[in-house]
């Protein structure tokens, strides 16, 4: 699994292999991202992320 450089890539491409079967359509609310470090377990980049991001998923 290749992730993006951008960090907005990194966050794309780490939400579709979360959820494979979903569309997200992800809106940035603040300049400053955070760092993902994808060796967390998937629910603490959600928490985390969910701070940084609006997600809105679309069946």
């Amino acid at each position: 699994m290749v992730f993006g450089n951008n960090r907005l890539e990194k966050i794309e491409s780490l939400t579709s292999y979360i959820f494979p079967h979903e569309t997200l359509q992800i809106q940035v609310k603040l300049i400053s991202l955070i760092e993902i470090d994808i060796t967390y377990p998937w629910i603490e980049i959600i928490y985390l992320t969910s701070k940084q991001f609006s997600a809105t998923f679309v069946k």
